[in-house]
């Protein structure tokens, strides 16, 4: 009954969020204080965390979701720490930081599509949407909109649908300039907001219908809609947001001629709190309506300063949007002043930018055309392969199949043999290199040397085995830290040929699994031997094994491996395609040492058939640090 209640108090605060994030905090907070349960905690701080952000305090709501990563993988809550990363990735965005966004919402995805609902995931869809629609990724955002757009009606999920149409009203009105479909999205959204009376969505649709209406010089209906947005916000504000509401309200009553009520709205502003705390683009919003309204009063002067500064924040930014109206802005002041030259520059400018505009315009609309001709395409063959002789299909699918299994597994094999070849070129060079080895020293060597050679036999031997028709898998019981601790030895001696230093932190329990050995030791040799493969002498890779539980429950155990590095790190783009089959990343081996871009696709593949998961955790320039976690069988159970 008590876990109940905590559930149910949990569910009103998160019911809150939207509509009242103040009081959600308190209750969320207020649960904290009185329960210690690590899973309905964690899910406590989540709504914490998403509080903050509808309340503007983004640097407090960040600390609490990127603390939550850390305490939920700890503990093995998968799903908070999929959520976490989701939090964090909202605040990234807001902050403009779009390769950490994007980073986020990866590693959200990756663990929801194991753990998560349908649901879960299209939250992700969603946020990725919006990423790649900052970004100017016009097919990449509809996409993920679309998709967004399919699941949440199919699944009856009105809150989600609500905001992916919000989401397309912007759209489509700033993208593809086209406001007829962008008002039917909003009219759609707030329908369906007013009805779920979450007032964080309908001030954001109403500023959108508001936007529509003063572009339409319907300026009364503009300031409804415009002050029925503030008015929802008057407990909470995203002060960007926020800003550029009150800025609209405020040009609003300049373009009416109301100089009064627009320098008032513009003095409300600035005595908000979200303007005393806004470092981004809300302050430049208010700037420019203060600009029109100096110009308005005939003081040139000031209003072309605070456009200029407003136009040199937005390039030093990105913001390429505003920058027409800007410049436009600028052109006219310095006329209007006869400042002929500036005047001139501004207009050439503005011309260059009205024609890069236009034909970037076209370009989306193009490349929106194409997707839906692509998609037309691909249900008209969908519906071809269906309509085909199943039995035919089918074989010739296996066929494929097999084909592609054997290339690959050949492949597999002439990677496999690659590294144990370069342990043993790496001892030999030691021999010829070292003439003050000890005996014992070299005796150990030796037995290396031999044990290596054994497993490249047993490897080929697996590629006789299977041109006959047999399989490589067997069933058996193995101690992962005994593997661990036989490959230390030739890890360690890869290391020091390039003057790394590896250091381990290695339980010291018996860690049981049930997995073929060969392919523990691929797994294990694969990662280490990268990361020393693309590290600079004199760094360090870090290994840690240790044992997590799931969900804190003891029957079921699982390893967590990593190995990280002080490398040349990842890029967005390369996270994308880590673990695909032959890709060239930009990051190169630092000694020219061989790669052929199938290691990690290898280890991917492996991890995976033991039920396991692998993923990466980089920054470009930072180093990496990749992630294996295996199931382990528990402690007295049966093998």
């Amino acid at each position: 009954m008590q876990v109940i209640d905590h559930v149910d108090q949990l569910n009103e605060a998160e019911e809150l969020l939207r509509r009242d994030p103040q009081e959600s905090l308190r209750l969320a907070k207020v649960f904290l204080d009185t329960n210690t349960e690590l899973a309905l905690c964690l899910r406590a701080r989540r709504i914490e965390s998403r509080a903050h952000l509808h309340m503007g305090s983004y640097a407090d709501g960040e600390a609490i979701g990127q603390a939550s990563i850390v305490l939920a993988r700890e503990a093995g809550e998968r799903y908070e720490e999929a959520m976490a990363h989701n939090e964090v990735g909202v605040f990234r965005f807001v902050a403009q930081d779009y390769e950490g966004a994007l980073g986020h919402y990866a590693a959200a995805e990756q663990l929801l599509q194991v753990v998560g609902s349908e649901a879960d995931v299209c939250r992700i869809y969603l946020n990725l949407g919006n990423v790649y629609y900052r970004k100017d990724d016009v097919v990449n955002s509809l996409l993920f909109y679309e998709r967004t757009l399919e699941i949440s009606e199919r699944t009856g999920d009105d809150l989600m649908l609500a905001k992916v149409l919000t989401n397309l009203t912007g759209f489509y009105a700033e993208y593809l300039q086209d406001q007829k479909t962008a008002t039917e999205y909003a009219r759609r959204g707030i329908a369906l907001f007013e009805r779920l009376n979450d007032k964080v969505g309908l001030a954001k649709a109403y500023m959108h219908l508001g936007i529509h209406a003063k572009d339409d010089r319907d300026y009364a209906e503009a300031l409804k809609y415009f002050s029925k947005s503030l008015t929802l916000r008057a407990k909470f504000s995203e002060p960007d947001e926020f800003l550029s509401t009150m800025c609209e309200l405020a040009q609003c009553y300049l373009l009416m001629g109301d100089e009064e009520q627009c320098r008032g709205v513009l003095l409300d502003a600035e005595n908000t709190e979200a303007f005393k705390n806004n470092t981004g683009l809300g302050g430049h919003y208010l700037n420019g309506i203060w600009a029109h309204l100096y110009l308005h009063r005939g003081e040139h002067a000031k209003a072309i300063e605070l456009w200029l500064t407003m136009l040199a924040y937005l390039r030093e930014n990105g913001t390429s949007f505003l920058e027409s109206e800007v410049i436009r802005n600028l052109a006219e002041a310095f006329a209007t002043v006869e400042r002929f030259e500036e005047a001139t520059r501004y207009y050439q400018l503005l011309n260059n930018q009205v024609d890069e505009d236009a034909r970037i315009g076209i370009e989306r609309r193009l490349l929106v055309m194409n997707r839906r001709v692509e998609i037309a395409q691909l249900e008209t063959q969908a519906e071809i392969e269906r309509v085909r002789n199943v039995e035919l299909a089918g074989a010739v699918e296996r066929l494929e199949q097999l084909h592609e299994e054997n290339s690959e597994y050949l492949a597999f094999m002439a990677h496999e043999l690659k590294s144990p070849l370069n342990t043993i070129r790496a001892i030999t060079q030691l021999f010829m290199e070292d003439k003050s080895l000890a005996s014992d020293d070299r005796h150990a060597l030796i037995v290396q040397v031999r044990s290596i050679s054994t497993r490249m036999f047993d490897l080929i031997n697996r590629v006789l085995d299977r041109a006959k028709g047999r399989q490589d898998e067997d069933g058996s019981t193995i101690d992962i830290a005994v593997i661990w601790k036989y490959l230390l030895d030739q890890l360690k001696l890869r290391a020091r040929e390039k003057e790394i230093s590896l250091t381990t932190s290695i339980m010291s329990e018996p860690a049981l699994a049930r997995i073929p050995e060969s392919r523990l030791i691929s797994i294990i040799e694969n990662l280490v031997s990268n990361s020393i493969k693309f590290s600079e002498p004199h760094t360090t890779v870090t290994v840690t094994v240790r044992k997590l539980y799931t969900d804190g429950n003891a029957a079921s155990p699982r390893l967590l491996l990593s190995v990280k590095d002080e490398g040349q790190g990842l890029s967005t783009e390369d996270m994308d395609r880590l673990f695909r089959p032959y890709q060239r990343l930009s990051a190169s081996p630092t000694q020219g040492e061989d790669s052929t871009g199938l290691g990690l696709h290898i280890v991917r593949r492996d991890v995976e058939r033991s039920g396991g998961r692998i993923w990466c955790e980089s920054v470009a320039g930072q180093g990496s640090t990749f992630y294996v976690e295996l199931p382990l069988i528990a402690a007295g159970k049966a093998v």
